[in-house]
């Protein structure tokens, strides 16, 4: 008791100039704070629980206060689709982390700022959940009033006032023990890349990748990790009434190194770390009364990257299928650490040169210029979708996914105008090793599936036999629930003219993209993310067969529900 009492007081104290941003509103209803660990598979972090690297997670669950769920993620199992629906409640039309807009004839990349924000424009009228609240380092800002260093915002802000102005400053000089260790650990974590891409190259897991790689690892993984805890334990001493953030870190170093890799788990061992740091100030010194959420929006599933296996990418591999043309090549940077944002510094530095601040303008200029080459570094270009303009086709990674779009057509193409237009690309996809699915559009509703175990149509949840053995059979684990979600994919207007899923067995998955562990296509661990919520009978009777039910039945709710004390 003596004990939380002074706790209480010298939070009390530290907190006092932040009573001006005390929320002014009603207080009667319960507040919210969402915390989504990117990427987390519910099977890895059971691992991780039963291993003993998270103890005080155990506890809680073996004391019953909180509930641990696998639900499933949806498709794609990515960021994307994930987020908007949690925070919107609705996610169609995105096919992909990558993906081909015919009617504008332009790549959406949801870690480009704006792209979210294209998105974002596509969703009308709808209600986002943190409208009131505040958002930290997510994709989509759903509506929130405080958006920091998320790649969507409703309101356009300068470089200083996204990442969190001078409330972010004041916090800083609330906390100088702790920003002096954030910079050693930042510096250290330098070399713990330097260590782990060491040790990766000489086992069968490595997914080296050069230039500036350890500098955006430390931003990611401590930087980032320790401004938006300290912002949330700031709003819920303030009484915020809905709180986000994402961790996405571990995301990144799963694909790097594999999701139950040192590197990984180390990282997630520190994220739950600043959860129960954030649940100290929920338990003791609340602005109102809260409940901790906690969420992952997809999970991993292991293997190796198809350019790695067959020396080529997917759309190379496509091209030299049409020899004898000419092809025009785009790339994208890869997925490293805080890549979500990473491209979001350079865009609000550009702003911000632009706006008077505390900073010289030539100073500002120089940082965005320098951060311009760091997001474009040639020592880490990775393919992230490939352009053909003289084949007229699309073709775009994400992760375990792909979409191939024949762009020459202003609608998209079923599977008799497929096998009419382009004779052989099926048969070739189809009996490439790398591939192991291939999804065109159904004249009469559904989906053709083809592999090279058979050909099937999926409709309405179910795969009808139409050649040799069920196609799907290899990424069926999930059963009805995955094979309507795979049916709903593909019944999105923008979704390619080809869907592929790369080829999966004993081994893993093959991956369009380069890395060790990925997600956003059907089968194994990437297809069932985690629920962490209170043991309250609020959440008894919770039916979640998609992100956007979280919408309905977790986030929404609290818009209207008093609180209970």
């Amino acid at each position: 008791m003596i004990a939380q009492r002074l706790f209480a007081a010298y939070y009390f104290l530290k907190y006092l100039p932040l009573r001006l941003w005390r929320h002014r509103g009603p207080m009667e209803h319960r507040g919210f704070v969402g915390v989504q660990i990117d990427g987390l598979a519910h099977a890895d972090l059971a691992y991780a629980v039963e291993t003993g690297r998270l103890l005080r997670l155990r506890r809680r669950l073996r004391t019953r206060e909180y509930k641990l769920h696998a639900y499933p993620a949806g498709l794609p199992s990515a960021t994307s689709y994930a987020q908007v629906g949690m925070f919107y409640g609705d996610n169609t039309d995105i096919p992909a982390f990558r993906w081909y807009e015919r009617r504008d004839r332009r790549v959406v990349n949801c870690n480009r700022p704006h792209s979210a924000e294209y998105i974002r424009s596509r969703l009308g009228g709808r209600m986002g959940v943190l409208r009131g609240g505040s958002s930290y380092v997510n994709l989509v800002d759903g509506d929130a009033d405080r958006a920091v260093l998320t790649a969507n915002s409703s309101v356009p802000r300068s470089f200083f006032e996204e990442i969190g102005g001078f409330r972010l400053f004041l916090l800083a000089l609330m906390h100088p023990l702790r920003m002096l260790m954030t910079a050693l650990a930042a510096v250290r974590e330098l070399f713990f890349e330097l260590y782990d891409r060491y040790v990766a190259r000489t086992g069968r897991h490595s997914s080296v990748v050069e230039g500036w790689f350890p500098v955006l690892r430390a931003l990611s993984n401590v930087i980032f990790r320790e401004v938006q805890t300290v912002a949330v334990m700031a709003d819920v001493y303030a009484g915020v009434p809905r709180i986000f953030t994402t961790f996405a870190s571990y995301d990144e170093l799963a694909h790097h190194y594999g999701p139950r890799s040192r590197p990984a788990l180390k990282n997630l061992r520190a994220i739950f770390g600043r959860i129960f740091e954030i649940e100290k100030i929920i338990r003791r010194l609340p602005g109102r009364h809260y409940d901790l959420i906690v969420v992952s929006d997809h999970g991993q599933t292991e293997g190796e990257p198809f350019l790695r296996l067959f020396g080529a990418t997917l759309g190379q591999t496509l091209h030299r299928h049409f020899e004898g043309r000419r092809v025009r090549e785009e790339t994208q940077a890869s997925d490293l650490p805080s890549a979500k944002t990473r491209d979001l510094y350079a865009e609000h530095l550009r702003r911000s040169s632009e706006r008077r601040w505390f900073l010289p303008r030539g100073i500002l200029r120089g940082l965005a210029r320098l951060l311009r080459k760091i997001t474009n570094a040639e020592s880490y270009l990775v393919e992230k979708y490939y352009v053909d303009a003289d084949n007229d086709f699309v073709v775009t990674y994400s992760g375990t996914l792909a979409h191939v779009y024949f762009s020459r057509w202003p609608e998209r193409l079923d599977d008799a105008a497929v096998r009419r237009e382009f004779p052989d690309v099926l048969e070739f996809l189809v009996q490439h090793p790398g591939v192991g699915l291939v999804a065109t559009k159904a004249g009469e509703g559904g989906l053709i599936l083809h592999s090279r175990r058979g050909t099937g149509r999926l409709h309405e949840g179910e795969v009808s036999v139409m050649e040799g053995e069920n196609p799907l059979a290899p990424y069926d684990d999930a059963g009805p629930i995955g094979r309507r979600a795979l049916e709903r994919m593909g019944g999105f207007t923008n979704a390619g003219d080809l869907i592929l899923f790369g080829t999966y067995d004993e081994r893993g998955f093959v991956c369009f993209d380069d890395q060790v562990a990925s997600h956003g296509a059907l089968g194994g661990a990437q297809f069932w993310p985690f629920l962490l919520v209170p043991n309250d009978p609020r959440f008894d009777h919770l039916v979640i067969t998609d992100p956007r039910d979280l919408y309905h039945q977790i986030f929404l709710p609290y818009h209207h529900e008093p609180s209970t004390g």
